[in-house]
């Protein structure tokens, strides 16, 4: 199971390539509060790379240390102007 970790981390990207996997079990434990999933964006909150985001793929992963989860509510919409 993939552990991502904020070395991972790129501006608005995950970079998987040098993925580190971790036992289900501590998989599990990982995501029985909130499981991460595609569109949930990962936030770095501490470290050499404070304040990176970078959005979640369409993969199956538990987090790492010093990262934080958001996942916006299906009614907030983004505009780019």
């Amino acid at each position: 199971m993939i552990i991502v970790r904020t070395s991972d981390f790129r501006v608005a990207e995950l970079d998987l390539s040098q993925t580190k996997f971790v036992s289900k079990e501590t998989f599990d434990k990982r995501v029985k509060r909130l499981k991460p999933v595609k569109g949930d964006i990962l936030y770095s909150r501490e470290g050499g790379i404070f304040g990176i985001a970078c959005p979640v793929p369409d993969v199956e992963i538990c987090m790492g240390q010093r990262m934080m989860l958001l996942r916006a509510d299906k009614n907030i919409y983004l505009t780019v102007e």
